[in-house]
Order: C-alpha cells, then sequence, then structure tokens
C-alpha cells in the first residue's frame, strides 16, 4: 500500500523525470485527464456536425438516397476517408455505440501523447500534469475536450504523436503520420506538415540532400490516398462577381474560422491567456531554461500561417482554396506551444514555499485548464472564493495534523482541482455525469421517420428554416438547412445557390460584422412561393403555422404537408431546374 501511495503522489512531484515514470505513470495520469473531461464535456451524438456526418454516412451506404439535394454536391470535395471508413465499420443500428467507443478511445489516446510532450518539453512530472490538464476543457483546439466524435479529434492522437516524434527528432515517422493525416483531417495535417517543414530548414545541411528526400518520400507515402480522392480547385469556373459573392457568404457563414478580424474579445481570450502566462514563464530565467528550445521553433511557421489565413481570406481573398485551408486554424498548435511554458510556470508557483505565489500559481492552473473560454463570473469565483477556502481548508486540517506527510504543493494541487471540478460540474452541468447521449428531440424524430416510411426515395421536403438535422432519419433530401453552409464552403457554385434559397427565407448577410442575420418568422405566402418555385413535394411546418392545406401528418410540434407529387424518376433533379443547367448559369454570372 505504501509503494501505491509513493507512486501516486510521483506523478504530481515537481522534479524532473521521464524515465523512471514509465508506462504505467503514463497511462494512469492520462486515464485520469480522460475519466474527467468525458462527463464534464458532456459527450454527445447525433447532433451538431453529426447531421452532415450521418447524413453522408447513409450516401455512402447507399447511393440512391439523396438524389440532386445540394448538400451532397460538397462530398467530391471531401478527401477524408473518416466517413467512408465509419459507414464500413458500422450500421444505422449500432452506430452511436461505434462514435462513444473510438471517441473513449481517440480521447485516451490524445491525453497519452500529450502528457509525454509535456513530459518531453518540460521533463517535470508536475509541469507535464497541469500540461495536461489544460487541454480537458474545449477552447485551445487540440486535446481531449471534444464533446463529439469528429474527424478532428480522430486525427489528434496521430498528430500529437508525429509531433512528440518530431521534437524527439525521428522526422520520418513523424513526417509518416502527419501525412497520413491528410486522409483524415487534411487542414491540421496540412498545418502540421508545414511547420515541420519550415523548423527543419535550419536542419538542412546536416540532414543532406538524401535525408531531406527520405523525409518528403514519408509524408508522400503517408498521404498518397488523399490524392485518389475529390477536387481541390472546385472554383476553377467562377467569374470574378461570382468569387467576389462566394468570399462574402462565405466568410460570413464561417466567420468562427476565417472572420478573424471581426473576431470579439471572447474569441481571442484563450490565447490571449496563454500568450499572457507564456509571458510570465518568459520574464523568469528559471522557468524559462527548464523549456526544450525545440518546441519554440515550430512557432514562427505557425505564426505565418495565421497571418497567410488572415491576408489571403480577409485583405485581399484570391482563391477560394485558402479559405477552405481556413489557416488561421493552425493556433492551437501555437497555443499549445504557449501552454508548455505556462505548464512550467504554475509548477514553479505551485511548488514554491510561499503562499502568494502558490495561489498565483493556482490562479494561473484554474483559468487556463477551466476558464480560459469563460465568462469573468466564474473566473472571479474561481480565484476570490475557491483558492481561499481550499487554502483554509488545507491549514486547518494540516494545523490538526491530517495531512502532515503531503507537501504543500501536491496537496493545494489535487484539493483546487477536485473541488474546482466539482463545483463547475454542479453549477454548469446540473450533474456530476452529464448523459453520455443526447436524444434527438421525438417530435422531431417522428417527423422524420413519418417520412422515410411514407414517402418515395427522391421525395423533396422544405424544413421548418429553424431546425436542422432532417435528413439523418428521414432518408430524404431536404431544400435548404442553416448548417448547411459551412460544408458547401467547398463546392463553391453550390454555396452561392444555398444562399439564393436562404435569401428567400429572409436571411441577410452583416458585411461589416461578417455574419448571417437570421429572420424572425417565415411567412406562410414564403414557405409555399419556395415550395412551388423548387418543385417541393411535401412542406413542414410548426403547429403554428397554417398553410391552407390538409395535413398528411401531424403531432404536438409539426406539421406536414403534401404540395405536390414526388418526381416519378428517381434521378430527377430537385433544384426546379436542371442541375447541371444552373450550374452552368451560374458559372455564366447569371443571377438566377
Amino acid at each position: 500500500m505504501t509503494r501505491f501511495k509513493d507512486f501516486l503522489f510521483s506523478l504530481v512531484d515537481s522534479g524532473p523525470a521521464r524515465t523512471d515514470l514509465g508506462w504505467p505513470g503514463i497511462l494512469l495520469v492520462a486515464f485520469l485527464a480522460f475519466a474527467v473531461a468525458l462527463p464534464l464535456n458532456n459527450y454527445t451524438f447525433g447532433i451538431g456536425d453529426h447531421w452532415h456526418y450521418l447524413a453522408f454516412i447513409n450516401k455512402i451506404e447507399n447511393p440512391r438516397l439523396y438524389p440532386g439535394d445540394i448538400l451532397f454536391d460538397s462530398m467530391p470535395a471531401h478527401h477524408s476517408y473518416f466517413l467512408s471508413g465509419l459507414a464500413l465499420i458500422s450500421s444505422e443500428a449500432n452506430r452511436a455505440w461505434w462514435f462513444f467507443v473510438i471517441h473513449c478511445l481517440v480521447s485516451f489516446a490524445s491525453a497519452i501523447f500529450l502528457y509525454r510532450i509535456g513530459l518531453k518539453v518540460t521533463k517535470n512530472r508536475l509541469a507535464a500534469l497541469v500540461f495536461l490538464l489544460f487541454f480537458i476543457r474545449p477552447g485551445y483546439g487540440l486535446g481531449i475536450s471534444q464533446s463529439f466524435l469528429k474527424q478532428d479529434n480522430f486525427a489528434f492522437p496521430f498528430l500529437l504523436a508525429s509531433l512528440e516524434l518530431f521534437l524527439s527528432r525521428r522526422y520520418l515517422p513523424a513526417f509518416f503520420l502527419a501525412g497520413l493525416m491528410l486522409n483524415i483531417q487534411g487542414q491540421y495535417a496540412f498545418y502540421f506538415l508545414f511547420v515541420y517543414a519550415l523548423a527543419l530548414l535550419p536542419e538542412l545541411n546536416q540532414l543532406g540532400f538524401k535525408g531531406v528526400a527520405k523525409i518528403v518520400l514519408a509524408a508522400l507515402i503517408g498521404s498518397l490516398p488523399v490524392f485518389f480522392r475529390g477536387d481541390f480547385f472546385s472554383a476553377r469556373h467562377l467569374s470574378p462577381e461570382q468569387l467576389s459573392l462566394y468570399f462574402q457568404i462565405a466568410r460570413c457563414r464561417v466567420n468562427g474560422s476565417v472572420a478573424v478580424l471581426h473576431w470579439g474579445y471572447d474569441k481571442w481570450q484563450p490565447l490571449m491567456l496563454a500568450l499572457a502566462a507564456a509571458g510570465f514563464c518568459w520574464l523568469r530565467k528559471d522557468c524559462r531554461k527548464e523549456i526544450d528550445s525545440r518546441i519554440l521553433w515550430l512557432a514562427p511557421p505557425v505564426i505565418l500561417l495565421m497571418l497567410a489565413g488572415i491576408i489571403l481570406v480577409e485583405i485581399f481573398p484570391v482563391h477560394p482554396f485558402f479559405l477552405q485551408l481556413m489557416l488561421f486554424r493552425s493556433a492551437p498548435i501555437l497555443i499549445l506551444i504557449l501552454l508548455s511554458y505556462a505548464s512550467v510556470l504554475v509548477a514553479r508557483l505551485m511548488g514554491e514555499d510561499s503562499w502568494l505565489r502558490n495561489i498565483f500559481g493556482a490562479s494561473w492552473l484554474i483559468i487556463l485548464s477551466l476558464f480560459h473560454d469563460q465568462t469573468s463570473r466564474l473566473i472571479l469565483i474561481s480565484i476570490f472564493i475557491l483558492i481561499p477556502a481550499t487554502l483554509i481548508f488545507f491549514l486547518v486540517t494540516q494545523s490538526r495534523g491530517l495531512i502532515k506527510s503531503l507537501a504543500p504543493a501536491r496537496t493545494i494541487l489535487i484539493l483546487i482541482l477536485f473541488s474546482v471540478l466539482l463545483l463547475y460540474t454542479l453549477l454548469e452541468k446540473g450533474s456530476l455525469l452529464a448523459p453520455f447521449h443526447r436524444d434527438i428531440e421525438p417530435d422531431w424524430l417522428e417527423v422524420q421517420l413519418w417520412a422515410r416510411n411514407n414517402t418515395p426515395i427522391n421525395t423533396l421536403f422544405l424544413t421548418p428554416y429553424n431546425q436542422q438535422g432532417f435528413r439523418v432519419y428521414s432518408r430524404r433530401s431536404a431544400l435548404v438547412e442553416w448548417k448547411d453552409g459551412a460544408p458547401l464552403t467547398y463546392a463553391p457554385v453550390s454555396l452561392i445557390e444555398w444562399w439564393r434559397r436562404m435569401e428567400k427565407l429572409g436571411y441577410k448577410l452583416n458585411l461589416k460584422t461578417e455574419e448571417i442575420v437570421s429572420p424572425e418568422s417565415v411567412s406562410p405566402e414564403t414557405i409555399l412561393e419556395m415550395a412551388e418555385q423548387y418543385h417541393t413535394s411535401y412542406i413542414i411546418v410548426s403547429k403554428l403555422i397554417q398553410l391552407g392545406l390538409q395535413p398528411a401528418f401531424q403531432n404536438s410540434s409539426y406539421q406536414i404537408y403534401q404540395f405536390s407529387s414526388p418526381p416519378e424518376k428517381e434521378g430527377k433533379s430537385l433544384y426546379g431546374a436542371d442541375k447541371n443547367e444552373q450550374a452552368e448559369e451560374l458559372r455564366r454570372g447569371g443571377k438566377g
């Protein structure tokens, strides 16, 4: 028992150690971080990006589904094998569980490699633990904080493993792994490959021609399958007018990833906090010396990517390809670098024999790991209530001889983390174990199942403007949904058509703030006009809207009206005109 206790406390020891920790310690720390992150971030299935993922998987399983549906124009531009793999191993009956199991595996693996990177860069077990804890909440991109499975977090452990290999100067497997991830998450894989390539420039003479050729070959072998999928330059036929309109629509639709110059403080907050903490570490020479300087080599290439993302998308938009790369999304790599410095600062402050510095270190730990993307109210609660309360508890128990065997830094770390996690989860989630599966609204699911069981496969539905995910369980086409705009940024011609439909529903572009303003409501007249223009077979509306028709189906929330008969042939276009003719009209600059 004593040996086990000593082993547990060695995990938060502030002394330098990597080789003597071993895989048991690494796996235990990673599992504890994963076990905290899973309920804290409230795992979900079937919402958000899954509205597209599941519809795409349906289409992969049965190509006859969704004939002419505009959303699926973006599929040729999706170069990832991620959804194809999920379609291969899962079925509709067990898909939710496959998603959950894979999510757990990749999150656990990400925790392992984040901790190993922390050990590699800081050479300090306590700093490595702090570094890992920074990533248990959303806001920093890379990590274990995702609330649902998507191709990003599936690729994270592989990319983090490649980063550890790169920092260890094992360049061939590092480039191969990053190249391999081009087949899963092309954006992040491209960022890592670009950063590695530029960071290696000072070593070109040392590597020599053969060394560089081997590295390039390793990346090419890993990425080879991606070159057999899709079209990388899908906007080659756009006129200048269409290109300008495309950039306006796309910047407003995916503004959280590309419209950086219009971001508010809340979006900059994680980066600014990480930069501030790293700055404090840099000011302390003893902290700065503890960091492996190789991690800093990666910062200039990342900053170059971020600047290119601003210039080529916001200031001088050149080609949709650069917007689709979303270069500013490379910021999480910079944040990772900054947090490695911040972790050393926190570990130093937590281990010093000064209550004031202990409080300062604990404050940074809580803010950077839990509340970096939260309101100032929660930050004030943590600093002025949680930390003093924890310290008082520590002093009282220590004075009574209850925890004399523990060093102050270890005790403060453990107690603060548990008290903050407990309070945060209770306040924000309402329970300690949030459900791992968030069910779809029953009435909305009932509508989808009715459509699936009572209409032909080529039926087109006009769905409520404020509702999403109709295609998932209905397996029927929807005329337009808000969420369609994000994947359609990779299909410029279709994105413009998507916006035409959204405009008819009352959506507006706010070019000053680069946002899309949604309507408060849509009139019955507008709904009927759209149904007629696009030859919609069925209309789904809220129970509060009356169209003057006899409902084909209704429940407590929705009504389904049959507006016209579905096309006799499955292949008939759902655009209201021949799809190829309409695409050609867009390329010629027609406004429809």
